[in-house]
């Protein structure tokens, strides 16, 4: 498939960074050969495989589903934090005599 419009090879290669899910695209553009994309015969495939070599050699520019997200607990509010900032405050308070 020749793509003849510069609008239509640009929805080609967003199409492509959203299906290898690129964090930007136009942090991926940079490395695409986009003039040799463009005069391409087969478009579709090419722009493709040349997705494929950039998330290959530049992977921190795709999101990386397989990274497990990890997620720890806290450990709640700490009452003796609370209790001096509570003290301190009610110090001010009758140093300045407010109350």
């Amino acid at each position: 498939m020749t793509v003849w419009t510069l609008r239509d090879f640009n929805d080609l290669v967003s199409k492509y960074a959203g299906e290898f899910k690129a964090r930007d695209v136009k942090a991926v553009m940079p490395f695409l050969d986009v003039d040799k994309l463009k005069a391409s015969k087969n478009q579709n495939d090419d722009i493709k495989a040349a997705f494929e070599n950039v998330r290959k050699d530049k992977a921190y520019l795709f999101e990386d589903d397989s990274l497990p997200r990890v997620v720890s607990f806290t450990s709640g509010i700490d009452n003796t934090t609370n209790d001096t900032k509570t003290k301190a405050n009610e110090a001010l308070r009758s140093f300045f005599g407010k109350e």
